[in-house]
């Protein structure tokens, strides 16, 4: 919602992931939800708050590695 209204999508960002898969037709699971939807003020605050949902989600498979 930060750059307006558009058509329904799903940004997802793939943890240390290199390979291009553009154009290609991918599955997405979700395990947990990390926080609601947010308009943020500004691009900046936007990236700031990715960044800090990269450091959640690692956090997240982290802990996963521990339950057996």
């Amino acid at each position: 919602p930060t750059f307006g209204a558009g058509p329904l999508s799903i940004e997802s960002h793939l943890l240390d992931f290199k390979t291009s898969i553009l154009n290609r037709t991918i599955r997405i699971d979700f395990f947990e939800k990390l926080r609601e939807e947010i308009t943020f003020a500004s691009a900046d605050d936007l990236a700031d708050q990715i960044q800090n949902d990269i450091r959640a989600a690692r956090q997240y498979f982290k802990s996963l590695k521990h339950i057996k």
